[in-house]
């Protein structure tokens, strides 16, 4: 089980530690995702984004790069988007693998390095993911759900 690292940057973020900060890191076994719990802080600002919208999200959520593109086949597990909806964090599966994303609207004022995502108004952020615990909490329990139920999961682009 992976721990969790407080970010120096933002005082609500945190990181899994152990992956070098500034790479995005696609091909995560899916395990590997697992953490630690922490208490959530009950003032989060991310509210998940519901499930009849990820059709409408997944091209933002893909890098339009070569090795972006593989990730076409991958499904949404989870998403949260800041109050604003200019940010959206999620998490992409295909089979055991997995990927973090983090993207936010172009119009947005980010300083930081990003890529095209195969939407116009989105970019997404060329960093490793950094997010509010009710991010890590809520994605500890969609693996679980994802890897230990006997139903199908719901997922669809």
């Amino acid at each position: 089980m992976n721990k969790l690292g407080k970010s120096n940057r933002y005082s609500d973020a945190y990181r899994i530690q152990g992956h070098a900060p500034g790479l995005m890191k696609y091909d995560f076994n899916i395990n590997e995702l697992l953490t630690e719990n922490i208490e959530s802080d009950s003032n989060c600002k991310w509210n998940d984004v519901p499930f009849k919208r990820y059709t409408d999200i997944h091209n933002s959520l893909i890098p339009k790069t070569n090795k972006g593109q593989q990730l076409k086949n991958y499904r949404i597990l989870m998403a949260i988007e800041s109050e604003d909806k200019n940010c959206i964090k999620a998490c992409l599966v295909y089979k055991e693998k997995a990927c973090l994303i983090t993207t936010h609207t172009y119009n947005k004022n980010y300083n930081f390095r990003q890529i095209k995502s195969n939407d116009d108004e989105w970019r997404i952020c060329q960093c490793s993911m950094m997010a509010p615990l009710y991010f890590w909490n809520k994605l500890n329990k969609e693996i679980k759900r994802y890897l230990y139920t006997t139903k199908p999961y719901n997922i669809i682009i």
